[in-house]
């Protein structure tokens, strides 16, 4: 941050619990997600119920989560023997677009959260499968 002079624009949190998590994603623009094959993670669905777009790897859970217009995901080699980390410029450049049109995708990085995600549709589901089973 110091040798690229924007200090002043990065803000480190440290740690930080459940009930402080939501006003965190709050104050974020982008949610920087570089890790390899993540399977399916939250923090991306987290993020993006808070509209916050993501840039991240594209590799494991996180393409579906994200879909194609509430982030960019960053291409890396297939392979089950060795973690590919996204190349920082290809980063940097994701940033940059998701940056030059962040009302649009903030937008579509809520809607997508709300519509796909959202907890009561599954409860329900779930309520309904369980009475059934109780009736038998």
């Amino acid at each position: 941050c110091h040798d690229l002079n924007v200090k002043d624009k990065v803000e480190w949190v440290g740690g930080y619990n459940q009930q402080q998590a939501a006003g965190l994603f709050q104050k974020a623009d982008i949610l920087l997600h570089p890790t390899y094959n993540d399977v399916c993670p939250r923090l991306i669905v987290e993020s993006m119920a808070c509209g916050v777009p993501v840039v991240y790897s594209a590799s494991g859970g996180a393409p579906e989560l994200v879909g194609s217009d509430a982030g960019i995901g960053v291409a890396v080699s297939e392979d089950w023997a060795k973690i590919h980390v996204p190349k920082e410029d290809a980063m940097a450049d994701a940033v940059k677009r998701v940056w030059a049109d962040i009302k649009a995708y903030s937008s579509a990085a809520r809607k997508r959260a709300v519509s796909k995600f959202d907890v009561r549709p599954w409860v329900e589901r779930h309520g309904y499968i369980f009475k059934k089973l109780t009736c038998v």
